[in-house]
């Protein structure tokens, strides 16, 4: 993990303080994801007072004066704890679908140009990668900063843009829980952290994994098929492997367009692509 926070300062070393508002990191940042028995990960857990991610992105926040959006597994919560965590706002306050089982939370965290967590969100809809250890959380929520840009924001990780079960998607009717939430909240931005797989579609192409990008637009349809300009959508997605699975990269930020059932692609990572990108969600 030491070597991971350290590779992320040399990659924002460039940076200069106010050059960028926010700053996101994919799921599970430097820990890795693929943890295939609740043993496994246990040493990698996360606590609030001695976090690695916490503390890097606190300092990389008041370093660059920006907000830095990171993932990490954080310790599993009490019923209560985990209602009081995901508040009214929640789509799912009550919690009553979801256990309380699972030695760690996927969880994700929005810190502040002070170095203050403004945000906590944990992954709500489980991938097969997450079952054998993680708590889920109970459903999606908002937040807001000082950047009018952003407007309202919710905070997803990877899964939750998939149908959650026992929902079996159609591309045409839906369900499309993350997309219509958001519009149901009044939601203008989006921040999806992800470990996606890759496709395997067109291994040799190294530029981006089409196939995956065109299934994250599919899967935000409704947010495109409104007609307004308002949604922008930023999915950080990590690279590279991990025990044998191959991550598709390719990170992406969308915006919808004014009367146009299609968004905007404003920025495409590669799919081996290890760095920093900067875009202009703004005009």
């Amino acid at each position: 993990m030491p070597a991971k926070v350290s590779n992320l300062g040399w990659r924002v070393c460039s940076l200069e303080p106010g050059a960028v508002d926010l700053l996101c990191l994919p799921e599970m940042t430097f820990t890795g994801y693929i943890f295939p028995t609740a043993e496994s990960i246990t040493p990698f857990v996360e606590y609030p007072d001695k976090s690695p991610s916490r503390q890097a992105c606190a300092e990389i926040a008041q370093r660059l004066k920006c907000y830095v959006a990171v993932g990490y597994p954080a310790p599993s919560l009490t019923p209560q704890e985990s209602k009081e965590q995901a508040g009214t706002d929640a789509s799912d306050p009550a919690g009553e679908t979801k256990k309380s089982e699972g030695v760690a939370r996927n969880n994700a965290i929005v810190v502040d140009p002070s170095g203050q967590i403004i945000h906590e969100y944990t992954k709500t809809n489980m991938f097969e990668t997450d079952l054998p250890w993680a708590q889920p959380g109970n459903g999606f929520t908002t937040f807001t900063t000082s950047l009018k840009t952003l407007g309202t924001v919710s905070l997803a990780i990877c899964m939750d843009l998939n149908p959650h079960p026992p929902n079996v998607w159609s591309s045409a009717e839906g369900p499309y829980e993350l997309a219509d939430y958001c519009i149901e909240r009044n939601v203008q931005t989006l921040i999806l952290l992800c470990a996606w797989l890759d496709s395997g579609a067109s291994p040799e192409d190294t530029q981006f994994d089409a196939q995956t990008i065109s299934y994250w637009i599919a899967r935000l349809r409704p947010l495109w098929h409104l007609g307004s300009d308002k949604y922008t959508v930023i999915i950080c997605n990590r690279t590279g492997t991990e025990r044998g699975s191959k991550f598709a990269g390719s990170s992406t930020v969308l915006r919808s367009q004014t009367d146009k059932h299609l968004p905007k692609i404003l920025t495409v990572m590669g799919r081996e692509e290890e760095a920093v990108r900067v875009v202009d969600i703004s005009e």
